[in-house]
């Protein structure tokens, strides 16, 4: 089912266009990174193009006269992108600090998944400017299969892992597994909440 209104200023949603494609190019340069405790100038000016996204986004929405969709639900969709570009970078760091390799492919299967996850927002963005309630509902019944397939993984990955009471490795890697488990769980609600917002044009 489509929906049409008035038209309105398509700035804002250019600008949460802007922040869902920081986060695909984050999980990108993610799963394409090795450890290193050098800089990584770009994703710095990633995490700046983001930053500088939201503020305009919000800046946008104090001054539109027309916008496709209540503000307060646009305000707070962008913070779930900022904040989805915000948690990758926390895994970086997290593998950068301590040196983390993959073990029994586990950090390569993460990666994979989390780039599903984005790449199932995308979907769901594409839906709900075209407003297909339909479509919406399926992506976000997708999406809430894949946060079960990554809690399922996990703990596979957590049970092959040796551990014990001074195993630092063990308790590093639950700490990564956790941070991408909250990023799963973060896509999954921005994706319950776009199709909220749809739901209001019924």
């Amino acid at each position: 089912m489509k929906f049409t209104i008035f038209p309105s200023d398509t700035h804002s949603i250019d600008l949460l266009n802007a922040l869902l494609a920081n986060n695909i190019s984050a999980a990108d340069h993610l799963s394409s990174m090795a450890p290193s405790k050098e800089g990584d100038p770009s994703f710095d000016k990633l995490i700046r193009s983001t930053q500088l996204d939201q503020e305009k986004l919000t800046d946008a929405l104090c001054k539109s006269f027309l916008v496709p969709f209540n503000r307060q639900d646009i305000f707070d969709l962008s913070i779930f992108l900022y904040k989805g570009v915000v948690g990758i970078d926390k895994i970086r760091r997290r593998f950068n600090t301590h040196q983390l390799v993959p073990f029994q492919n586990d950090f390569p299967i993460l990666y994979q998944l989390l780039a599903q996850h984005v790449s199932s927002l995308s979907i769901v963005f594409k839906w709900l400017i075209e407003r297909n309630i339909d479509g919406l509902r399926t992506e976000c019944l997708r999406l809430i299969s894949m946060e079960k397939e990554m809690d399922f993984i996990q703990v596979q990955l957590l049970a092959n892992t040796p551990s014990g009471p001074v195993n630092s490795d063990f308790l590093l890697r639950k700490d990564v597994y956790t941070l991408f488990n909250e990023l799963t769980l973060l896509y999954r609600t921005c994706g319950e909440f776009a199709f909220k917002m749809a739901l209001k044009w019924l």
